[in-house]
C-alpha cells in the first residue's frame, strides 16, 4: 500500500508539473510558458524520430555525482552535438536550460554553432518543455530532471554520466565516454525496454 500510495503521489506530482501548475522554480521555467507547435519549426514532413538534447545549468557542480567522463558541461554537449552531426537517422533539438537567464552565465546559443545541418535545430529558450515532451521521441541528458519525466511518459532515456539516477533502471546509462558516443551514433530508441 505504500509503494502504490507514492506511485500515486509521484505520478499527481509529474502531472501537475508537466502541465505547468507546480510552484518550484525549475518546474515553472520547464513548463509555465506557453506551448509552441514545433511541427513547423522541425518539418513535420520528416519521418526520422526526434531526439531532445537537454542542456545543463552551466553553473551546476556536476562533479559532486562523480563526473568523470566529460571535463565539464560544455564538453558534454560539444561531443553530444558532434555525435549528433554525424547520425542523420534523427531529427536532434537542442533545448536551453529553462533556468539559463535566471542564474546568468554562458548559455547554450553561446556553445554551439548559429548555423546547424537540417537535422539539427537549437531551440529557443521559450519553447514549452510540454511542447518539445510530445514531439520527441527520446531524450538525452547529463541528469537532468527531464530524464525522470521522459521515463515516466514511457520514452527513453540516455544519460551521459553519474548522476541521481543513472542506476536506477530507467534509463540507458552508457559504460564509458567512448560507449555514450557510440550509443549517440546508433538507432538507440529501438528495443527498449520501456
Amino acid at each position: 500500500s505504500q509503494n502504490e500510495l507514492l506511485h500515486s503521489l509521484g505520478d499527481k506530482y509529474l502531472s501537475e508539473r508537466i502541465s505547468g501548475r507546480t510552484n518550484d522554480i525549475s518546474g515553472n521555467l520547464a513548463y509555465g510558458s506557453e506551448s509552441q507547435d514545433l511541427a513547423d519549426l522541425i518539418k513535420k514532413q520528416s519521418k526520422n524520430k526526434i531526439i531532445a538534447v537537454y542542456s545543463s545549468n552551466w553553473f551546476d557542480c556536476p562533479h559532486a555525482f562523480g563526473m568523470n567522463r566529460f571535463r565539464d558541461f560544455e564538453d558534454w554537449i560539444t561531443t553530444t552535438y558532434k555525435a549528433a552531426l554525424e547520425n542523420r537517422n534523427y531529427i536532434w533539438i537542442f533545448k536551453p536550460h529553462p533556468g539559463e537567464d535566471w542564474y546568468g552565465g554562458i548559455k547554450l546559443k553561446d556553445i554551439l554553432p548559429e548555423n546547424t545541418p537540417d537535422n539539427i535545430f537549437i531551440l529557443p529558450k521559450d519553447f514549452s518543455g510540454n511542447s518539445i515532451m510530445k514531439l520527441a521521441d527520446g531524450l538525452v541528458t547529463y541528469h537532468g530532471t527531464g530524464g525522470i519525466e521522459y521515463a515516466s511518459c514511457g520514452k527513453p532515456v540516455l544519460v551521459a554520466d553519474k548522476g541521481w539516477y543513472h542506476d536506477s533502471g530507467f534509463v540507458i546509462y552508457p559504460d564509458s565516454r567512448s560507449n555514450y558516443i557510440e550509443i549517440l551514433g546508433s538507432n538507440w530508441t529501438e528495443n527498449i525496454d520501456k
